[in-house]
């Protein structure tokens, strides 16, 4: 069996050999989007995963019905809507932040059930959920409980490829709402009656995705046992991620994909884990993987403002 350790390279070369690696990782990133908008347009699987090509697929569907149903109410769109639900759709797919978020939870699912495969870890129950569901301070433990109908529910969604538009970041939404007031005005619709349908009842503080992020809060100082993935699950794995290496969820959840390698140990790196636990955790992440000697040498905040630069690059 190959040996996951690689040979080191020269101590103050480290960094350089890390950016070059993220540099061109970052060069497959960056034509993620268009490639998918491709291949959702001309149903070809053959670069992208099938499976999360057709989950990326129906999520938009699901989106675009969800916002058909606030144009022109749920009977019409069930029944009579296939043009404003197919405009819907081509307008959601020509977003590249709607598209990221979606691709990016496939990609969470895919990790989650690998998990479960390998590890027998629920996805909707982590241990380290059901330790804050035995807390003994009630908040944290409430908290929990709710985490857990979140994620059990965001299972349940991913199994039906749904997504409600209530569990979007606002940033999304707010793109997806101007598809639905672009696709108003072909349809004679009332597009400020149907953003108001939309947002009704709609709190992102209570969104599984703050829930997630609370709960990492919740932890404190022992906010690193969150980076353990095989005992905080994929969902809390990639948010104290994101948060510890200071990039977006999304990112976090790309740097756990095939050929994302380098921007997982950078992840990693950012969120000052020590040498043998990023090697512990990346091996979680991708068995077999191969991982150079001397990443210690690499700064915590060097390998955030690697991380950092493409994020706004």
């Amino acid at each position: 069996m190959m040996d996951p350790v690689v040979p080191a390279v020269a101590s103050g070369a480290m960094e350089d050999v890390l950016a070059t690696r993220l540099a061109a990782e970052e060069r497959a990133y960056a034509g993620a989007g268009p490639v998918l908008q491709y291949l959702l347009h001309n149903g070809l699987g053959t670069i992208f995963d099938d499976e999360i090509l057709a989950r990326v697929r129906g999520m938009l569907a699901d989106c675009a019905r969800q916002l058909a149903a606030a144009l022109i109410g749920p009977d019409r769109a069930s029944h009579h809507g296939e043009a404003t639900v197919d405009a819907l759709i081509a307008g959601l797919a020509e977003q590249p932040a709607v598209l990221e978020h979606l691709h990016a939870l496939a990609l969470e699912w895919r990790l989650a059930l690998r998990l479960r495969d390998r590890a027998a870890l629920d996805p909707a129950l982590s241990p380290l959920i059901q330790e804050q569901i035995g807390a003994a301070n009630p908040s944290v433990s409430t908290l929990a409980v709710n985490l857990m109908a979140a994620q059990a529910r965001f299972c349940q969604q991913q199994r039906r490829m749904q997504l409600p538009l209530m569990e979007l970041p606002g940033d999304v939404l707010n793109r997806a709402i101007r598809v639905m007031q672009g696709v108003a005005r072909e349809a004679d619709a009332d597009a400020v009656q149907a953003e108001r349908i939309v947002r009704t009842g709609l709190d992102e503080k209570r969104s599984r995705l703050a829930l997630l992020r609370r709960s990492v809060a919740a932890l404190g100082e022992r906010a690193g046992v969150s980076l353990v993935l095989a005992h905080a699950g994929a969902a809390l794995f990639v948010t104290a991620l994101a948060l510890g290496a200071g990039c977006s969820r999304e990112a976090a959840v790309f740097a756990t994909a095939e050929g994302h390698e380098t921007r997982l140990l950078l992840g990693l790196i950012a969120c000052g884990l020590e040498e043998s636990a990023i090697a512990a955790q990346f091996l979680a992440v991708h068995p077999g993987g191969t991982i150079p000697e001397g990443l210690g040498l690499v700064a915590p905040e060097r390998a955030a403002a690697l991380l950092s630069g493409y994020e706004r690059s």
